[in-house]
């Protein structure tokens, strides 16, 4: 059975809603968590109220306007990522890209910011995701997988023979954080995103390793930004992986 046949054998019951990022398992009739959603369970829970009047104090402005700050800034970065990931998507598969960036930030809501800063970001990066396209020669699966089990289930942005490659667009990627870890049965490891990225392509790893798809390479992100991009390997968190399943009763 080649790589093809495993992955409609396994997962072609899981069906993803792209308009509300949700996952359903046609076969036993029930919502999955979204493997991000799931990750986050393990993650400390962040002081708002404590933090919005600290940062709202330091700076002489009302609670309300850093809340108002933080969901702008929340909003701006989704959207960003939802533009690259849909460029990416069409690279990858030479889809003829018959649009410009102005006319898909139109249809966005961008009440919380400058659309023309935003548009000049995504057009920076734009050119950086061409970039990278143009020595990708990689053998590819299949894009946008969706993987899962019984309870927990993901999109992969670019599974490919040898390992599994995921795009990101975070204005930083943090490789450590001293003050902060995430909770119990992973608590050794430091609340980062490079952490918390190398455990969400860890479970799809471990979930395809179960489908008999077994990857020899480490798993890899493409960290598109402003400069550039980065191209940064991440650990394979087996042992960490089934600690969270043994945890969360995932049998």
């Amino acid at each position: 059975m080649d790589t093809l046949d495993k992955i409609h054998k396994h997962f072609r019951h899981i069906i993803f809603t792209d308009s509300d990022h949700t996952y359903y398992d046609t076969i036993n009739k029930k919502s999955l968590i979204s493997c991000t959603t799931f990750i986050g369970k393990y993650s400390q829970t962040f002081q708002e109220e404590y933090w919005s009047k600290k940062k709202a104090d330091e700076r002489g402005i009302t609670v309300k306007e850093i809340l108002k700050e933080w969901e702008d800034k929340r909003i701006y970065g989704q959207q960003k990522g939802t533009l690259i990931h849909k460029m990416c998507e069409d690279l990858v598969q030479r889809k003829k890209m018959d649009y410009t960036i102005p006319e898909i930030v139109n249809t966005f809501t961008t009440e919380g910011y400058k659309k023309e800063d935003f548009i000049k970001e995504v057009e920076q990066i734009s050119i950086h995701v061409h970039d990278y396209f143009k020595t990708f020669n990689e053998i590819l699966i299949q894009p946008e997988l969706v993987v899962g089990n019984k309870y927990i289930a993901g999109q992969i942005d670019l599974p490919v023979k040898s390992k599994i490659i995921d795009f990101k667009t975070d204005k930083k990627i943090t490789f450590s954080n001293k003050y902060q870890r995430f909770k119990y049965p992973i608590d050794h490891l430091e609340e980062s995103k490079f952490n918390k990225y190398s455990l969400q392509l860890s479970i799809y790893r471990y979930i395809l390793e179960q489908a008999e798809i077994i990857f020899k390479q480490n798993n890899t992100i493409i960290w598109f930004n402003k400069e550039g991009y980065e191209i940064i390997e991440l650990p394979y968190l087996k042992d960490e992986v089934i600690a969270l399943f043994n945890h969360s009763n995932f049998k």
